[in-house]
């Protein structure tokens, strides 16, 4: 946010006092429209530590004196220059100060805060870096305001960007005490103040809307710190950067540095259902239209994993859904009139690798393995043989998790050529995996407290390393893009923690994903990509994409004569930035999944409520979840009976695109091992920095023109070990070589 802001300040010409004093304004501003105004019958106590959230609270308590209201500051001494200059201005309007270190004076603290009706809390902001349990600052203040917050039915706090104490860089933990010879007990009193209301700037922060942090916040307001910007909508929040990115260089002749503006993962929350507004059906489809999905599980014991799998996937919204199982269990799943059932060879139960053949030889879109599957040695080598084999999006949940050793050199390799693969066909060869934290601890080697510390960061850098679609479940489920991109969803509740609610979820991810790849198999026959995508956008395997690719090759350049002497065809020379949507439809068909499913535990809790809610009771609700979010289709009048149920969206938010639009997304984290894997080739590949194979020609040509500088012959265009380069046609007499594109 630091470095956010310094940009606002570079954008609106402003020096960090007057920002100081914009946001304390949007502060002001925000508590007048939720509790009216405060005047001179009112008492107002504001918190000030010693950095700029502190200042921004000496700019409230200004604006609140200038209304009239005997306003307290309970400060610390300022730390920094714009903190000390906005005291001294609310001090000479009249603002009384208490001052520090804060920290004792319970008795009295506990009767200013009786008498006061309004409580700012300007201590601490996300800088905070150590819980404060261990700072000689704001424990007793903030353990005195929370008790009589609670006891008094008047008092409103509001805190400002953050609750003080609450920072996504300090874990939440129970707050132990020992005394010798007693048993260890937990104390219910919070290091952080928990207000009625929360006014941040700009964007939410990682507190705000990740458990546990976001369940003391209160009522969360969003408000720009500058408005003429529209930050707040996704395109002028791109633009905006892309210009700072680009700014004039400073004074020192360097550029700013706009740190976490630009880097790390980019945090998207769906919290409207219009960013994933579904179309009504068309009365011309069938079956076939809506995908067909095969769901690997089941073993003696928990077939009714298998079976909620299963119907997970029809409830979704799947055409034909098919359960591989263990031939001992097929008889268990044909209970379920609905469900075809396929019959996997089996040692006493336990599934054999060799039924990874009859799996393939299965006509499906999407394929999910994992719910009750077991963990046999039959099973890992079945996981791995699909990885290998299998065609298409798969799904990896459960048992398919537990058999996974990322140290083994045999993973390491299939999950990587997939992720190659995948980002040739534009995600044709997506590997979706969906633990839960527990599984998501095994499979990273990290502990779950260091996980649910921050599971934004840890979700994202390894959906980057190895170029797969993470769904980690929790009380907020976090969607990790191979590019690293987070996406937050904000359905579902505590309920929903009880045996099967993820086997559903797989169902209902698969069924998402199955009719988005009817769609896009669809639109390819007919010859057309949606959103302006000029390239192909759909292959059905690796070979599909090297033919158009070799087509469009030939399109480009005529006879290999045209060449220059040194090009040598590949498939590595493709480019997919004209695919703006990198993986769109399987980002949206994950979301689509993960938000219907939570909102149909919502449905479900508010009619069982969430001690009883068990996982059928979501499958029933399933319906009306997608009801809720459905969208009355305008007829177009053409008989197209492939209008399906997804992809005719009438409306585009910008939140929409945000969540499924990769600009600047690569692959970052595996780029090492496809280069161990694979060659430098794939590496090259994966960091996206080939030239257009439109442009090679027109470049070659350019090289011609350009003399090498050493000894004045034509240069030659070639690829080095960190790009595309133009080398002297004398070389390796002549060395002479200038850069065009490097990996950086």
């Amino acid at each position: 946010m630091r470095q956010l802001e310094g940009a606002i300040r570079e954008e609106l010409q402003v020096d960090s006092v007057e920002l100081m004093a914009i946001a304390g304004q949007v502060v002001f501003d925000a508590i007048e429209s939720e509790f009216g105004q405060y005047g001179k019958d009112h008492r107002a106590i504001v918190l000030c530590g010693p950095g700029n959230n502190g200042g921004d609270g000496w700019v409230v308590a200004r604006l609140l004196a200038d209304r009239g209201t005997q306003v307290t500051a309970i400060a610390s001494p300022p730390a920094t220059v714009e903190a000390t200059e906005c005291r001294q201005i609310a001090l000479d309007a009249g603002v009384e100060e208490f001052v520090g270190p804060i920290g004792g004076e319970q008795e009295s603290y506990a009767a200013m805060f009786d008498e006061a009706d309004l409580v700012v809390d300007g201590l601490f902001g996300l800088g905070l870096n150590r819980p404060l349990g261990q700072s000689p600052y704001g424990v007793e203040l903030i353990r005195v305001l929370n008790r009589s917050h609670l006891q008094s039915r008047t008092l409103k706090v509001v805190s400002i960007d953050v609750p003080s104490g609450l920072s996504e860089s300090v874990p939440i933990l129970l707050n132990w005490t020992h005394d010798p010879g007693t048993r260890s007990r937990s104390v219910n009193a919070p290091h952080w103040v928990c207000p009625t209301m929360t006014v941040t700037f700009e964007l939410p922060k990682i507190v705000h809307v990740v458990p546990p942090h976001s369940l003391f916040v209160g009522k969360l307001l969003i408000r720009p710190l500058a408005p003429s910007l529209r930050l707040q909508d996704e395109h002028e929040y791109a633009n905006f950067l892309s210009r700072m990115e680009h700014s004039k260089p400073t004074s020192d002749g360097s550029k700013s540095d706009l740190g976490d503006v630009t880097r790390g993962p980019r945090i998207t929350v769906l919290d409207d259902p219009a960013d994933i507004a579904l179309v009504e059906r068309s009365p011309w489809s069938h079956k076939g239209d809506y995908g067909r999905v095969t769901i690997v599980a089941g073993s003696p014991g928990k077939v009714g994993a298998a079976r909620l799998a299963g119907l997970g996937g029809l409830r979704g919204g799947a055409g034909l859904v098919t359960v591989a199982t263990p031939k001992s269990c097929v008889s268990d799943i044909s209970q379920t009139p609905e469900l075809m059932t396929l019959s996997l060879p089996d040692r006493h139960g336990k599934v054999m690798a060799r039924g990874a053949e009859a799996v393939l030889a299965l006509k499906s879109d999407v394929v999910a393995v994992g719910p009750g599957f077991g963990t046999a040695v039959g099973a890992a080598k079945l996981v791995l043989q699909l990885l290998d084999k299998y065609d298409g999006p798969l799904i990896l949940d459960a048992d398919a998790l537990n058999v996974l050793d990322f140290e083994d050199v045999a993973i390491q390799k299939a999950f990587i050529q997939r992720a190659v693969r995948a980002y040739k066909t534009n995600q044709r060869y997506a590997v979706i995996m969906t633990p839960h934290v527990g599984e998501f601890s095994r499979l990273t080697g990290r502990t779950v407290d260091e996980i649910n510390a921050d599971p934004i960061g840890a979700s994202s850098e390894f959906a980057r390393r190895w170029g797969i679609w993470l769904v980690l479940k929790g009380t907020r489920t976090i969607l990790a893009k191979p590019t690293g991109h987070v996406v937050i969803n904000t359905t579902g509740n505590p309920g929903m923690a009880t045996a099967g609610c993820g086997d559903v979820l797989t169902g209902v991810i698969a069924a998402c994903l199955a009719k988005r790849e009817v769609e896009r198999r669809y639109d390819a026959a007919r010859g057309h990509a949606p959103f302006e995508q000029s390239e192909p956008y759909y292959f059905k395997d690796i070979t599909a994409y090297e033919t158009v690719l070799k087509k469009k090759f030939r399109q480009t350049f005529g006879r290999s004569d045209d060449l220059p002497s040194n090009f040598k065809f590949s498939p590595f020379n493709a480019h997919w930035s004209t695919r703006v949507l990198f993986g769109g439809d399987y980002t949206l068909g994950v979301l689509e999944a993960v938000y219907i499913h939570g909102r149909a535990g919502d449905l479900a809790a508010r009619a069982h409520g969430e001690v009883s809610l068990i996982a059928s009771d979501i499958l029933h609700s399933l319906g009306e979840a997608f009801t809720s979010v459905t969208e009355k289709s305008s007829p177009s009048g053409l008989n197209q009976r492939y209008e399906t149920q997804v992809t005719r969206r009438k409306r585009r938010t910008p939140s929409h695109e945000a969540l499924v639009s990769d600009h600047n997304g690569r692959f970052q984290g595996c780029a090492d091992l496809a280069t161990k894997f694979f060659g430098a080739d794939a590496a090259r590949n994966l960091f996206d920095m080939l030239i257009d194979i439109e442009n090679v020609k027109e470049l070659a040509d350019e090289a011609e023109k350009a003399p090498c500088e050493n000894c004045g012959k034509p240069m030659e265009l070639t690829r080095g070990q960190s790009g595309w380069l133009f080398a002297c046609s004398q070389y390796p007499r002549c060395k002479g070589m200038r850069q065009i594109r490097s990996s950086n």
